[in-house]
């Protein structure tokens, strides 16, 4: 679904600047304007996301975590999936300095 979401993204948007093109040697502005539409849009549905219940209660913010994951999930299944994300973080090993260690490198194409 995400690969057709991306094709069906990118003919829409072929097919909009054919019909932009039309108005004149200016129409590039246009695309432009009409390109930044759905990104004014992403940003302000960025507004409405809650923060991730597991970084907060791996962070120690577990009444935070707990509430996100009640707005999300409803009363009675939160405790449960915040006591569950909060043993999936006890149990979490590696860090950030293990992906830029020498071993690491050459699988990230460093060397």
């Amino acid at each position: 679904m995400n690969q057709l979401a991306i094709v069906v993204g990118i003919l829409s948007a072929y097919l909009v600047n054919w019909q932009i093109a039309r108005l004149g040697e200016s129409s590039w502005r246009w695309m432009l304007a009409v390109a930044a539409i759905p990104s004014i849009a992403f940003l302000f549905g960025l507004l409405l996301i809650p923060e991730s219940p597991r970084w907060l209660i791996s962070r120690g913010h577990h009444d935070h975590g707990e509430r996100v994951l009640t707005r999300i999930f409803g009363e009675n299944t939160a405790k449960e999936q915040a006591e569950a994300v909060e043993q999936a973080a006890a149990d979490e090993e590696g860090s950030c300095h293990e992906v830029l260690s020498p071993r690491m490198r050459k699988r990230l194409g460093c060397a």
